[in-house]
């Protein structure tokens, strides 16, 4: 009997389970990626490097795959190549939705008629290109917008957009990430988001998975996280998938798998966000809801791209499954430390590293500039995102204190953007200008007194004197993007304090008001790069001179 084959589109971390499972089912792995090195290269029966934007290329491929070992079917997850994968399909004449069907659920504007056609809740939009720019007033829906590729997916180039004008400018950036030169501009839908998967086959679809997506870092539109399943009302989870399944149907998604994100808005109940034909990437369909609920999704979808019923999918666990992703402030990556600490936490089952040392980091604002997530399970869900949160928090990217970049961002005049790690405003910077920026430490008299008083010492092995600030005053439950609260991080600073102990300004400096703004700007990674930059220099007099450099920048 000839052992079946599938070809894969994509050899990325996403389409491991995948690649995975297929061997697992018996078949026959062949995989195409643009990458020669893509981490799953090596995972595959077969591999060979192609351009998944490359239909011909593809075609060809495959034709010529099948000709030395058979092909019974095309799939991917994870990416934004569901239209390849149609094409492929529809060429050789293998299970799968139409081409144009594909390009109807990875074409936003094409995707919105469909869903207007049939009546399904969605934004009020318009499509625009460089040439619409001067007719924008005539079509546009009314304000707050979101501005978005028409075929881009992982939240790039997406924004939203308060007043008209910013609109021109955040239209052009958005077009940098369009690769027609097409961009949406839709209403804002004000409410939660949600995750969901489904398997379709022959008019029956299985929804498989609702998560509960975390968003931040307005006016983009990052997802930090989400959690399966989601603690919604069930009333409103219902509304929720009626709405996707709705989508699925006006897109015309049979036989395949679909990913959605869904809104339920208070005033407008589920409104699609969007709706790809592909399982879900984010780690959810091959990670969290296996971990959820017990089932391989993935291979329910390989089936159905064989041309077989994928099987009941039905959860066999009641679990809940958290993922968090781990942000940086922009810079260069010089170490990553905790991974191995990170681990140790019991219900922790992954850590994925996206950067290294060597690397250069943004502050994201989309969901491929991230540095990692972790991924954590457990019978109850207080305990998967509590283990989840602290694994992020256990985790430090340490980064090069002579990068210009992280700089810049810790002392730039906008320290009202919205990306401090906790909130800053100009009560927090008046009660930063009580203090003094920094200090020289005096000597100390008969009585053995001198600049310490109105400090507290960070570290117990390599005392770190600090400035007072009240913070008892600040939210003690109040928690930045790497989940620690300020007293967290206090702590967690004063257990890294021994690796300052040679510091040339160690005994003689104190820093004040720097020492706090950097905490509220960057966490505990702005706090230990600032530390570490302030120990490059060799004398009191250029270290000072630095700091009031910073002092000014900010307004201080």
């Amino acid at each position: 009997m000839r052992k079946r084959s599938i070809m894969i589109l994509g050899a990325g971390l996403l389409q491991i389970p995948a690649i995975r499972t297929a061997k697992e089912m018996n078949c026959r792995t062949l995989v195409v990626d643009g990458d020669p090195n893509a981490i799953g290269k090596l995972e595959a029966d077969v591999f060979e490097p192609v351009d998944l934007k490359d239909l011909e290329g593809l075609v060809h491929t495959a034709r010529k795959w099948r000709k030395r070992y058979g092909l019974d079917g095309v799939f991917t997850a994870g990416t934004d190549f569901s239209s390849s994968v149609a094409y492929v399909a529809e060429a050789l004449n293998l299970p799968g939705i139409p081409y144009q069907t594909a390009l109807d659920a990875s074409h936003k504007a094409r995707m919105r008629k469909r869903f207007f056609a049939c009546g399904v809740p969605s934004p009020a939009f318009c499509e625009v290109g460089m040439a619409d720019l001067p007719d924008l007033r005539d079509n546009v829906p009314r304000f707050p917008l979101v501005v978005k590729p028409v075929d881009n997916m992982g939240a790039r180039g997406v924004v939203r957009v308060d007043a008209w004008d910013e609109l021109t400018s955040q239209i052009q950036e958005s077009l940098r990430y369009s690769r027609s030169g097409r961009v949406v501009v839709e209403e804002f839908i004000e409410g939660h988001e949600f995750s969901l998967d489904a398997l379709v086959f022959k008019g029956h679809m299985q929804i498989c998975g609702i998560a509960d997506r975390h968003i931040r870092f307005a006016p983009h539109f990052v997802e930090v996280g989400h959690t399966i399943p989601s603690s919604a009302p069930l009333e409103v989870q219902q509304e929720v998938v009626e709405t996707f399944k709705a989508g699925i149907r006006a897109l015309g998604i049979d036989p395949g798998a679909a990913k959605g994100d869904i809104f339920y808005s208070p005033g407008k109940g589920g409104v699609v966000g969007e709706i790809a034909a592909r399982l879900s990437g984010g780690y959810m369909s091959g990670w969290t809801y296996p971990y959820s609920s017990g089932v391989n999704l993935t291979e329910g979808a390989l089936r159905i791209a064989l041309g077989e019923d994928p099987g009941d999918r039905t959860p066999k666990l009641s679990y809940t499954a958290a993922e968090r992703a781990l942000i940086s402030i922009p810079g260069k990556v010089v170490g990553i430390e905790g991974v191995e600490e990170a681990l140790k936490i019991p219900e922790l089952k992954d850590v994925f590293l996206r950067v290294k040392p060597g690397d250069s980091v943004v502050f994201p604002t989309n969901n491929v500039e991230k540095c990692g997530n972790v991924i954590a399970a457990a019978e109850e869900r207080s305990k998967a995102v509590q283990a989840a949160e602290e694994g992020v928090s256990t985790i430090l990217i340490r980064l090069d204190p002579m990068n210009s970049n992280t700089e810049q961002f810790l002392f730039s005049p906008d320290w009202m953007d919205g990306r401090s790690y906790f909130p800053m405003d100009s009560s927090l910077m008046g009660q930063l200008r009580s203090l003094p920026w920094d200090t020289v430490e005096q000597e100390k008299d008969g009585k053995g007194e001198g600049g310490r008083r109105g400090s507290f010492i960070l570290g117990r092995n390599c005392p770190i004197p600090v400035l007072a600030y009240p913070y008892s005053l600040f939210p003690d439950t109040l928690a930045g993007w790497s989940y620690l609260t300020l007293p967290q991080l206090i702590e967690r600073l004063g257990a890294l304090a021994n690796r300052w102990k040679n510091a040339p300004w160690l005994g003689r400096w104190i820093p004040g008001a720097l020492f706090w703004y950097v905490v509220f700007r960057g966490g505990l990674q702005g706090v230990v790069w600032m530390l570490d930059r302030c120990s490059t220099y060799t004398t009191l007099e250029s270290l000072q001179e630095k700091v009031r450099e910073w002092a000014l920048a900010i307004g201080y």
